[in-house]
């Protein structure tokens, strides 16, 4: 595989011919042991699984085990507290950093340009620096008013919790947070770079290709660093795509846009490359990238455009970087869907399940499902149950019984344990049943 790298100045594309610098690497290259690590943990796609492993690509371990070509997981990413989200068929699955699930969401409905509603399986999803919310995307093709593709992003709690209407909802895609309150979105041309405030009814327009390079063309899939001050991007179509970053000029995190981005390094592949889902290191230095071949990364050095291109993890797809360091395994190799639910990454205080609680009975309109407590790592004094409908809490479903409703017909029900003993505090999920 062939990158180059190169600067990209006002004077336009042709300074990239007199300006870049051709590097031939190996097709299947291994990690460099002295790869900058910018810090924090990444989240990635490898075998149809979700894994993580530390900003050196040291560490790295799956967080779930059954994952398939059939039923994949897709679209990892981390909050700074080491919770971490990703997308299974229709569901947002969340887990803590031993693979213990926390939640299992399905997505409410989002209004449609067409004046309808969408829904299905998220395209994409991220979730927010504090993990508390979740943007996720549909998609659909529709050929009412000429055929194209349509997109629409919201957003939901990490419980499960909210409505479109709480955060508000956009047309536009590929969601990254620039702040626990500010997310980047990408559409077509006029909306290559859009910016959206929870809670806002409307978007705000940053730029598009077109306002810096001509000919124009696609521009999106877009995430600033975290210290604000630069941006990456996919240019281009198919599989014909290059990353270029940016400096930004002025402040992104709040408040009125900057103006235009100023200079770019341009990360320019082959068309084998399918180059994508650039994602900046806690430290704004370093930037790790989707390839054919595995996840890269590329020592920027606040846009010197002298920096180093690495493959950083052979045979990974979809990479996210957080803050959050990484954790220790799960005792015996517990977690993944279905396993007992952790705390947080830190809480050392906290009870673990040693054994995940029930819902015990036979998932039928008109039957009663009674949760086990389960088994905890230290005394408990007290317990609080929540039912769950495909992840998302039931109301008034507080109680160790619940009796089956229609409205739960054809999903999936969980219930959700809390317990209690002394200072200490923990929750477990059981494993859902569907209903018939």
């Amino acid at each position: 595989m062939t990158h180059r790298l190169g600067r990209l100045a006002g004077a336009g594309l042709a300074a990239l011919c007199a300006l870049s610098l051709t590097l031939a690497l190996p097709p299947h290259a291994t990690p460099a042991a002295s790869a900058a690590s910018g810090g924090g943990t990444l989240t990635y796609i490898k075998d149809h699984d979700v894994w993580i492993a530390r900003g050196d690509g040291t560490g790295a371990r799956p967080l779930t085990t059954d994952g398939s070509a059939g039923l994949p997981y897709r679209a990892p990413s981390q909050s700074d507290t080491g919770i971490v989200a990703a997308v299974r068929y229709q569901n947002l699955v969340v887990m803590d950093q031993q693979g213990r699930v926390l939640a299992e969401i399905d997505p409410p409905r989002l209004p449609s340009s067409l004046g309808g509603t969408m829904d299905g399986s998220p395209v994409d999803a991220a979730i927010s620096p504090d993990g508390a919310l979740i943007a996720y995307t549909f998609a659909e093709h529709s050929c009412t008013n000429g055929c194209a593709w349509r997109t629409a992003t919201g957003y939901v709690s990490t419980t499960g919790a909210g409505t479109p209407a709480t955060y508000g909802t956009s047309f536009y895609a590929d969601p990254s947070w620039v702040t626990g309150r500010r997310t980047l979105q990408s559409g077509g041309y006029g909306h290559h770079v859009m910016v959206h405030d929870i809670g806002s009814p409307t978007q705000q327009h940053w730029f598009d290709d077109g306002d810096i390079w001509y000919p124009s063309e696609d521009f999106g899939n877009v995430e600033v660093s975290p210290d604000g001050t630069l941006l990456a991007g996919v240019r281009g179509y198919g599989d014909d795509r290059d990353i270029l970053t940016y400096r930004v000029d002025g402040n992104i995190r709040s408040g009125t846009l900057p103006g235009l981005p100023a200079d770019a390094c341009r990360l320019d592949g082959e068309a084998s490359d399918k180059i994508t889902d650039p994602t900046w290191s806690p430290d704004s230095t370093t930037l790790a990238f989707g390839a054919a071949d595995g996840v890269w990364t590329f020592a920027d050095n606040k846009l010197g455009c002298t920096g180093e291109l690495r493959l950083l993890l052979p045979g990974a797809s979809e990479p996210d970087w957080s803050a959050a360091p990484l954790s220790p395994p799960a005792p015996g190799g517990q977690g993944g869907p279905g396993g007992p639910a952790g705390p947080q990454t830190g809480d050392a205080a906290a009870l673990t399940a040693v054994k995940p609680p029930k819902a015990r009975g036979t998932a039928k309109v008109g039957t009663v499902l009674r949760a086990t407590t389960g088994a905890w790592s230290g005394s408990v004094t007290k317990v609080r149950y929540q039912w769950l409908r495909n992840g998302r809490p039931i109301k008034k479903a507080t109680k160790a019984r619940y009796r089956v409703t229609r409205a739960d017909r054809g999903r999936r029900l969980s219930v959700r344990v809390t317990v209690q003993g002394g200072a200490s505090t923990g929750v477990s999920v059981s494993k859902a049943k569907k209903v018939r």
